[in-house]
């Protein structure tokens, strides 16, 4: 759909996963989930506000590590419930870093 933008985040080692859902094009999709982060885990969020606040460089076409492409089984825990899901990850070349494309279903 045009217009829309998701970021999903996940910090396995302290059960944090922020998803980012935008009806517009906006770099807010990368920035938003650094901040909720920043602010659940504080010396990540004084290491990320350092990095966003440089000034902006060129960055080189790059691909994804080997290990974050391919299939990936496993669950998803909300605060309501833990569901089983499956994913598949597939990498691209993208100008400003590493970019994963996911599908996700519930297993």
């Amino acid at each position: 759909m045009n217009g829309t933008n998701t970021m999903i985040k996940f910090v396995p080692s302290e059960d944090i996963a922020v998803v980012v859902l935008i009806n517009t094009a906006s770099d807010l999709r990368q920035k938003l989930p650094n901040d909720i982060i920043g602010v659940l885990l504080p010396n990540y969020g004084a290491k990320w506000k350092a990095e966003r606040d440089k000034p902006a460089e060129r960055r080189v076409s790059s691909k994804p590590a080997a290990e974050l492409i391919g299939e990936w089984r496993g669950e998803i825990k909300t605060y309501e419930e833990t569901a089983p899901m499956n994913g598949q990850s597939t990498g691209g070349s993208v100008q400003r870093g590493n970019c994963v494309s996911s599908r996700w279903a519930r297993a």
